[in-house]
């Protein structure tokens, strides 16, 4: 029994994330190279049930694509901060715009914090207009 749950365990462990919403497969690759395990499974579970341009928003930041657009994609503080951790281990995305979603004070922080610790060093511009931030945020 020991045996087949470690297999079980090895193969659910060894198959791409085939439930991720139709993600490309050069997101699921760099899901799988660029982010540490821990986050991993966390940025997989949300992934998977993104869908039209903020899947593909969220995929042109894994690939880090040069421009990546979330405008207008219902973009949540819960998003924020798993962008934040995409954002972390991306180093050649230069314009990130997430203006006008639903964006408050905890998710600007997750951003902030993120590009305080170095993240997206060649960004050159990010785009937060007409989201619920505060001026504390």
């Amino acid at each position: 029994r020991r045996r087949a749950a470690a297999h079980a365990q090895a193969a659910a462990a060894a198959t791409p994330p085939a439930a991720m919403g139709g993600m490309s497969s050069k997101a699921q690759a760099k899901i799988e190279s660029i982010l540490p395990e821990a986050d991993r499974e966390r940025v997989r579970r949300w992934a998977q049930p993104l869908k039209g341009d903020k899947r593909k928003g969220v995929e042109a930041l894994l690939e880090e694509r040069e421009l990546v657009w979330l405008h207008s994609e219902g973009v949540t503080d819960a998003d924020a901060a798993m962008i934040a951790i995409i954002m972390r281990h991306n180093t050649g995305t230069k314009t990130l715009r997430l203006n006008n979603n639903q964006i408050s004070d905890d998710g600007a922080t997750a951003i902030a914090d993120a590009l305080r610790g170095g993240a997206v060093p060649q960004l050159r511009e990010l785009t937060l207009s007409t989201n619920q931030i505060s001026d504390d945020g």
